[in-house]
């Protein structure tokens, strides 16, 4: 079944204020069924999420040319690898990792601007972060939790749509394709690169938009997509604040922005 939508998204990290578009897609189940979705999970009902809540980052850039600085969301995959979306650290300089014990600094290791992915490498591990999580998948109506959001801590949501996400890149030059899910879940600036997880703990995908037509709509990355980027080579490298562009950019010769 095909399903167009026209819906106006703010990427969900402070600083990145310009509408992004999901023009159609392509959708691999149902749309949510008539008479609306589950209702939000209650507390009581909320499962136990502490190595998933251990893993939540607080990612910030400094400006980059004539760029703001940002503020957004990471999911630590290990001590060495904080999973992010790229629009959060597209248009930064210096790279600031926050967890519940430290802020250390980040170097930018891989970059899939179509995708909207990003891992950012600390400069001194982070201790205590348990093996990282299995993925899975959701169908609609099926319950979930976004966790350790920067702004919004830990949200219940209920899958509206599962669904191939047709948008601009971040780099806003070409058009891309990914699967994701669309998602009934009260996130805002700030949340991008939060994790959505089931209710068993399992990593499903990364925030990446909000709606701006609706308060309680957003948008995520699906598992399958993150492991796919985690397997491309083409997106490893080296990448430095370009302020001439003001956004990231390879660093031919391996070098680091100034702090």
């Amino acid at each position: 079944m095909v399903v167009g939508v026209a819906v106006g998204l703010l990427a969900a990290a402070c600083g990145a204020t310009g509408d992004r578009t999901a023009a159609s897609s392509d959708t691999s189940r149902d749309v949510s069924p008539d008479g609306g979705v589950v209702a939000d999970a209650t507390a009581a009902e909320i499962p136990d999420l502490s190595d998933a809540a251990d893993r939540a980052v607080v990612v910030a850039t400094a400006a980059c040319g004539s760029a703001d600085p940002t503020d957004g969301s990471g999911i630590a995959l290990g001590p060495e690898r904080v999973l992010t979306a790229a629009h959060v650290v597209a248009s930064g300089g210096p790279i600031e990792l926050t967890d519940d014990d430290a802020t250390v600094a980040g170097v930018l290791v891989a970059y899939d601007p179509a995708r909207d992915l990003a891992i950012v490498r600390p400069a001194e591990p982070f201790q205590g972060i348990p093996p990282p999580p299995l993925s899975g998948d959701l169908d609609v109506d099926d319950t979930g939790i976004v966790v350790g959001a920067a702004r919004s801590g830990d949200v219940p949501a209920v899958v509206e749509l599962v669904t191939v996400i047709e948008m601009d890149d971040v780099r806003a030059t070409t058009r891309s394709r990914r699967r994701g899910y669309r998602i009934d879940a009260n996130t805002g600036p700030g949340d991008s690169g939060a994790g959505l997880y089931d209710d068993d703990g399992r990593l499903i995908g990364l925030l990446f938009a909000v709606s701006s037509a609706d308060d309680d709509r957003s948008w995520v990355t699906a598992s399958s997509e993150i492991d796919a980027f985690l397997d491309d080579p083409s997106t490893v490298g080296t990448f430095a604040c370009d302020p001439d562009r003001s956004r990231v950019a390879p660093a031919a010769d391996g070098t680091q922005p100034a702090g």
